[in-house]
């Protein structure tokens, strides 16, 4: 059966000191309609929040529209954070003070961050699609952060503000979506004085799928990132820097980087490679290194063999014999079908 709120506050309090374990006794547990626009979370937790099963979804609150942890401890197992609305943070969760969330499983998809003017926005604020890690540690071990949405601004899956962390050993952060910059996770860097977010990644994590505008934008960094020592080579995670890479490199990991778990990693900018350099991670400008192979008797394929390259397909062309071999005084030129890529192309006489 559903528990529904009012206008007046969050539905469920969770004090210091205290303990609350949410199960769905049955089918279609709900925690639904907390609709108010001044009210922070549908729960809000200073003591210690468990959710196994059953679903928070429907609400419509200013900050936390699932929860919102606040000095306070949240563990989810499994469940469903779904189709909530916020005015400014955190359409799934927001966190603040000294709170800690660890995700384990479940389902964070369908929240917005909804402002009502995009010219409200202040800086470093609003955003955070599925969690906004105001201060705090949130560690993602498992689960999924989905098709969540910051309309007007940034971190559709994730962002991190200045006193807050990000440590990832797995689940994935797949389909969300910002107006700004960060469609998956956004780290920021410094504001009002403020250190820069900070944003471990390992295990098999993966940050893949999400936009900005309808472009490749998983990891959108203001501050590098660092590696853990487990992150698998199978991981997958798209990383856009903050500014145009130049040819001294723009760093983007600051420790724990290695030949080996560098794969673990891609440009969502195809025209970048990433090269590790001294355990770091860098992006720079990608410079195509062709290599002209024959594929029978009249095709000639292009690949760039740079081993940092996301996109070695250069293309082909093909030459073929004109169609009529009877030499009649005039020049007969041959059939020459050019698909090589922009860069790959060669002139052909």
């Amino acid at each position: 059966k559903p528990l529904r709120g009012t206008s007046n506050g969050s539905i469920i309090t969770v004090d210091n000191g205290a303990e609350l374990t949410i199960k769905s006794s049955a089918s279609g547990g709900k925690i639904t309609d907390c609709d108010n626009q001044n009210v922070n979370g549908t729960i809000f937790v200073s003591g210690t929040l468990k959710l196994e099963s059953g679903e928070i979804t429907g609400n419509s609150v200013e900050y936390g529209g699932g929860v919102v942890v606040a000095d306070g401890t949240f563990v989810m197992n499994g469940g469903e954070i779904t189709g909530n609305t916020v005015k400014y943070c955190g359409g799934g969760v927001y966190m603040l003070g000294n709170g800690s969330f660890t995700m384990n499983g479940g389902f964070i998809s369908d929240n917005v961050v909804r402002i009502d003017d995009k010219n409200m926005q202040i800086e470093g604020f609003p955003g955070g699609g599925g969690v906004f890690i105001r201060q705090g540690t949130f560690t993602m071990n498992g689960g999924t952060i989905s098709a969540n949405r910051s309309v007007y601004t940034r971190g559709g899956g994730v962002q991190v503000s200045g006193y807050g962390t990000f440590i990832m050993n797995g689940g994935s952060v797949t389909g969300n979506s910002a107006l700004e910059k960060g469609g998956g996770v956004y780290v920021m860097n410094g504001w009002d004085n403020e250190p820069a977010g900070s944003f471990t990644v390992n295990g098999n994590s993966v940050i893949s799928g999400n936009t900005v505008n309808g472009d490749a934008n998983n990891v959108y960094l203001e501050a590098p990132l660092s590696i853990g020592s487990n992150l698998s080579t199978t991981a997958g995670i798209g990383i856009t820097g903050s500014t145009t890479p130049t040819d001294t490199g723009l760093e983007i990991a600051s420790s724990g980087a290695t030949e080996i778990n560098k794969s673990a990693f891609i440009s969502d900018n195809i025209n970048y490679s990433i090269v590790q350099k001294e355990g770091k991670l860098y992006l720079y400008p990608h410079i195509h290194s062709w290599t002209y192979t024959k594929d029978g008797d009249n095709k000639i394929t292009a690949a760039c063999d740079a081993t940092e390259c996301t996109d070695p397909d250069g293309g082909y062309i093909t030459i073929s014999a004109p169609s009529d071999l009877i030499y009649n005084g005039s020049k007969i030129e041959a059939v020459v079908d050019n698909k090589l890529s922009t860069g790959a192309d060669v002139s052909v006489t």
